[in-house]
């Protein structure tokens, strides 16, 4: 059953009238859903506020309470007053905090509670000793109650970061300005818990012991990491009074206060005891100065985070606003649409249909001989050029001369033509040679046309081997004659092309690409038609192309591309012959100084020597790459066992280390590291046989540099003589609170193999930490874990450039530079370790500042918005 036009023409209005109001209605749902986002985004804000206001002000109580404990004299109406007005806020805001807290974070809720009820019931007694002289007080009242406000402390800041762990609604800049704000607290609680474990101390007379030195240290390098953050981060927001409490922060006496624990604690690490009433009355106002312009800058973020809330909101409604007038304009265009198709095209189209129908009655003799008028629009001008078509009709006997013009036409263009055009009937006898052909091929038609079929212009061998191909392709015997031109177009229906050599009348050989059609004539005559275009050049280009895209333009070796080919094909011919493969990874050592003294020009020059060396030490049947700057591979198939294979590379070795003369007054020396993995012991595919000897020539590198090693052994060789990597780190005695790497959901980017590599590297270096820490690991084991450590780091760091290049990130070059450089640094970490140089301090430095504060949370973010865009779309 046929639709006709005009039902047609209505449907197609319909539905794209239908398709923009679905596009409206989209839109609608969408600014829906995230108004809702922004409304539970402003939602969020308020209980995170309430709690960090009890935060501060309890901070301030805690402070002022111990300052007044430092005093001989009971505390006056001033800081009685003051303390009295910070306990009123916390009082206030403490029960709403509680009845705020979502559903998820109750059981850190019951918590806090119980750390408060601790603090009520000791405030009692910390009133009554200070309204008492300091001689009467109780001597441990202090450390007691800082024992118990710091710990409420830390279990309200605790509950902020549960409450702000929810699932991302991807809104960075909330995200930004609510661990910024965070910070600038954690910044105050730190501060004033150095200071509150200063002040303890003090107030008894005692001595700091090693464990209680170790611990200040640890809270004092996190709070200047934190510190480093917090001012980094706050001097991106343009904002005034933001600004304004960042200058007051930074010129706040906090160098004061670092200088005076510093005293301390060199005094506290010699056994000597430095304290006196009024330093110790400066360094607790000046503690609580940094923390009063901590609390600020908090207090400044706070305001700006909620302006930012309420600007998300209003954007939400706005953008529900138009997407309902998209729905009503979606309507409104429909409506009119329908009603002009039915008024300027429907009514003039079936005025048309009728003109035809009377079109059709004068092919059968019985049309009326009626006019139509040229008057009208647009559709009454085509009635008229239908009537016009009657008198094409009758001119029809005209149109024979038109042909027979044509025809010549066609002779003329033909001669034009470049290409060889040859048709042959179906005996295979040549009956049409073209003017192109002439010329390409040096014959005239009259020596060919009827006597010669085309195989006169083809090479033999290439016809013989061309027929193997199609019989084994085909599945049927070819026969090494014209059948090669036609059997796939037959078999298929198809036209076929394929590259040949033709050779000339003068002996000569040019490069066609032959396309092969079949033809069958007015009377049902079969023929074949073959055009010939000369792609000669193409072809020499395209061989040079392939030489460059598949071979190093200095070394003249196989480049990173043919040589994935050929480990490949090695693979595939050693598991079909059951055989041994060995893949060497080499590195140059001493490389770089060698280019950035004498520069790239002498580099070069010794790169190329270094080539020819390692090239006279191979066989053969061995293939030699050059993969990078100053990187080879070397693929050695057929092998007995990897002790052939290590020969060969300390040959290699031995031969690199000798002297280079690269030209005059120039002789330089480098050596090279060499990892080596064997098929199939260490891998049964490219990837992992490559990242296995990649990962062996880092360990060489790691032992010293100018060795060779074999991937899963746990020592290198050199020189035919084992050498030992015997760690020396000895356990860690320091005790007291060790850093903890804490992994939170908002540091998920979407992607989910990116995400749980993070997670295992923030599982591994906790592990390490605590390993050092508390000594469960045997000293000769450290290099062992840091080796895991150091395989994990490069085995993510490559799937993450894998990652980011499939996605098109624009930085990839630079970020994988800093993966380099954080690889370095694990090898020189690695090298400390194995001599017994390696310090808690450092390793806790290098995860936490470099790997996830500095590059994880930093660097990677960069990237967060692309991957979650993508991963959003699929």
């Amino acid at each position: 059953m046929r639709i006709s036009l005009r039902v047609l023409l209505g449907l197609m209005v319909g539905l794209l009238a239908a398709i923009a109001l679905g596009f409206a209605i989209l839109e609608q749902r969408d600014s829906r859903d995230v108004l809702r986002q922004a409304e539970q985004m402003q939602a969020r804000n308020h209980p995170v506020d309430v709690c960090l206001a009890v935060v501060n002000n309890f901070i301030a109580e805690r402070g002022r309470s111990v300052a007044g404990m430092l005093v001989a004299k009971p505390i006056d109406s001033v800081h009685q007053g003051f303390l009295d007005e910070r306990r009123q806020a916390v009082d206030e805001h403490i029960d709403q905090v509680f009845a705020m807290v979502p559903a998820g974070s109750q059981d850190k809720a019951r918590e806090v509670k119980l750390l408060w009820e601790q603090v009520l019931a000791i405030r009692p007694e910390l009133d009554r000793a200070l309204a008492l002289p300091q001689d009467q007080r109780d001597a441990t009242l202090a450390g007691r109650w800082l024992d118990s406000a710091n710990n409420f402390v830390e279990g309200l800041l605790e509950l902020v970061y549960v409450m702000t762990d929810y699932p991302s609604i991807d809104d960075f800049g909330l995200d930004y300005l609510n661990n910024l704000r965070i910070a600038s607290v954690l910044f105050s609680t730190m501060v004033t818990a150095e200071s509150g474990i200063f002040r303890a101390n003090s107030m008894s007379g005692r001595v700091f012991n090693q464990q209680e030195i170790t611990a200040l240290r640890v809270i004092r390098h996190q709070s200047s990491l934190v510190w480093e953050r917090l001012i980094q981060g706050a001097q991106r927001i343009d904002n005034a009074a933001t600004t304004a409490a960042l200058e007051r922060l930074k010129n706040s006496p906090v160098d004061e206060l670092r200088a005076r624990q510093g005293e301390i604690l060199e005094a506290a690490e010699k056994g000597g005891f430095v304290a006196d009433g009024n330093s110790l009355q400066r360094y607790a106002m000046v503690s609580m100065a940094v923390a009063k312009e901590a609390g600020d800058l908090g207090d400044s973020l706070g305001q700006l985070k909620e302006r930012y809330t309420r600007d998300r909101v209003e954007q939400a409604r706005e953008r529900t606003r138009m997407a309902w007038l998209g729905i009503a304009a979606a309507l409104l265009l429909g409506t009119l649409s329908f009603a002009v198709l039915a008024k300027r095209v429907a009514g003039p189209l079936r005025a048309i249909q009728q003109r035809i129908d009377l079109l059709i009655k004068k092919q059968s003799g019985h049309f009326p001989q009626t006019t139509v008028a040229p008057e009208g629009d647009e559709l009454d001008r085509v009635n008229m050029a239908l009537q016009l078509l009657d008198e094409a009709m009758d001119a029809r006997v005209r149109s024979d001369e038109a042909l027979l013009a044509h025809e010549g036409l066609s002779a003329s263009i033909l001669r034009t033509v470049p290409q060889a055009i040859i048709v042959t009937n179906a005996q295979g006898i040549i009956v049409m040679f073209s003017p192109g052909a002439e010329a390409m091929l040096g014959y005239s038609a009259a020596e060919v046309i009827g006597i010669h079929s085309p195989l006169l212009f083809h090479d033999e061998k290439e016809i013989q081997e061309r027929a193997r191909e199609l019989t084994e392709e085909l599945g049927g015997t070819v026969q090494p004659d014209r059948q090669v031109f036609f059997a796939k177009c037959s078999a298929t229906g198809l036209q076929e092309e394929h590259e040949w050599t033709y050779i000339r009348k003068d002996g000569s050989r040019l490069t066609v690409l032959l396309s092969v059609t079949e033809v069958t004539g007015s009377h049902g005559n079969f023929y074949g038609c073959g055009v010939a275009t000369d792609i000669t050049e193409r072809s020499q280009l395209a061989a040079e192309m392939s030489r460059l895209a598949n071979y190093d333009p200095l070394t003249q070796l196989p480049n990173r591309r043919l040589f994935q080919d050929r480990i490949s094909m090695a693979i595939t011919q050693a598991k079909r012959e059951n055989t041994l493969l060995a893949l060497m990874v080499i590195d140059i050592d001493r490389f770089k100084p060698v280019n950035d003294q004498y520069g790239h020009s002498v580099g070069d020059v010794l790169l190329k020597a270094i080539a020819g060396r390692m090239h006279n030490c191979l066989r053969e049947s061995d293939t030699l790459a050059r993969v990078g700057g100053d990187e080879f591979v070397v693929i050695l198939p057929m092998i007995g066992n990897s002790h052939d294979a290590v020969g060969v590379a300390n040959k290699i070795r031995q031969s690199i280390s000798q002297p280079f003369d690269l030209m005059e007054d120039i002789t330089v020396s480098v050596d090279c590291s060499i990892g080596i993995a064997i098929y199939p012991d260490h891998g049964t595919s490219e990837e992992v046989l490559l990242k296995n000897a990649d990962n062996a020539m880092y360990v060489a590198k790691a032992l010293g540099r100018a060795q060779v090693h074999v991937a899963n052994e746990g020592d290198g060789q050199g020189d035919g003589e084992a050498r030992s990597a015997t760690s020396r780190i000895q356990p860690t005695d320091r005790g007291g609170p060790i850093t903890s790497l804490l992994w939170r959901r908002s540091y998920q980017c979407g992607n989910a193999t990116i995400d749980q590599e993070h997670r295992e590297l923030f599982d591994s270096g906790n592990a390490i930490i605590r390993a050092i820490a508390n000594g469960s690991t045997p000293p000769e084991k450290f290099p062992e874990t840091m080796d895991a450590l150091i395989d994990l780091v490069i085995t993510h760091f490559r799937n993450e450039e894998h990652i980011l290049a499939e996605y098109g990130y624009g930085k990839l070059e630079e970020h994988a530079q800093k993966h380099e450089q954080l690889v370095k640094r694990a090898l020189e970490m690695r090298s400390m370790a194995t001599e017994g140089k390696l310090s808690l301090e450092d390793l806790v430095a290098f995860l936490t500042r470099d790997i996830v504060a500095g590059h994880m949370l930093i660097d990677d973010r960069d990237y967060f918005s692309m991957l979650r865009q993508h991963e959003g779309q699929k």
